[in-house]
């Protein structure tokens, strides 16, 4: 097989890659839509079924989050591939959402873009590990201290729970939400951390998905607060950047 036809095969499995993902994309937007119609319907309600139901709805969309992490890894990896053997494959356009995500949105955050950090955020960037794969988990560095995602309890201890019952493990795992623990145990006014990841909104179909920690950080923020999340996938040589102004929401009084 000539490098031409090589080419336009890895091109046609690229191509195949794109539609599947745009399929997660339209699949994610629905039960998004599906589950916060469910969370405004039965608001308050703490029935075990309604409960269960929300959390199924989450995931639900965290599977598909995965599906499509694993999807663009593919894509990465072929694009590399084709490097290595002297074929320059432009990766398909990502997937984003067709249409505002559902449901009020008080204050959006600062628009989350490519930007260039400061010399001490950059060797930060630099020294974070890369993620190997979609399920590895985020690392960040905040304060002069590691944190790492997983489920941690003591991320929503002093937390109201939402309507329904609960909390996403967006909001239990991310290192956004252990972050912004921290600044409300600490009362602190300004945080900024380092992550090895993408911003949280900016993950191909995500910006749809009701369970983001995104979509809920600024209520986990002390009110009046602010946090400037720094993020790099790639050791460096890529940054996002989002800043979060905390309303403070959903902290018990």
């Amino acid at each position: 097989m000539s490098l031409a036809q090589v080419a336009a095969s890895l091109s046609a499995v690229l191509l195949d890659i794109a539609g599947l993902r745009a399929q997660i994309a339209a699949n994610a937007k629905a039960v998004a839509g599906r589950t916060e119609t469910l969370v405004a319907l039965t608001q308050g309600s703490r029935h075990p079924s309604v409960e269960q139901a929300i959390r199924n709805g989450a995931a639900t969309l965290e599977r598909l989050r995965e599906a499509d992490q694993q999807a663009a890894g593919a894509v990465a990896a072929i694009v590399e591939y084709g490097r290595a053997i002297g074929i320059d494959l432009p990766a398909p356009a990502q997937p984003g959402p067709s249409s505002p995500p559902p449901g009020p949105r008080r204050s959006d955050p600062e628009p989350s873009v490519e930007s260039a950090p400061s010399d001490a955020i950059a060797a930060i960037g630099r020294r974070l590990p890369v993620r190997a794969g979609a399920r590895d988990r985020t690392t960040g560095m905040f304060a002069g201290e590691l944190v790492v995602s997983g489920e941690d309890p003591a991320t929503i201890a002093d937390l109201r729970p939402l309507p329904g019952g609960g909390w996403p493990d967006s909001v239990i795992s991310h290192v956004e939400s252990h972050v912004a623990a921290r600044m409300r145990r600490q009362n602190l006014r300004e945080g900024e951390v380092v992550l090895n990841n993408i911003t949280c909104g900016n993950r191909g179909f995500d910006a749809d998905w009701p369970a983001t920690c995104e979509r809920y950080i600024r209520d986990l923020l002390p009110a009046g607060s602010r946090l400037t999340v720094w993020a790099t996938p790639d050791g460096g040589a890529t940054w996002w950047t989002r800043t979060y102004r905390g309303t403070g929401e959903r902290i018990k009084k």
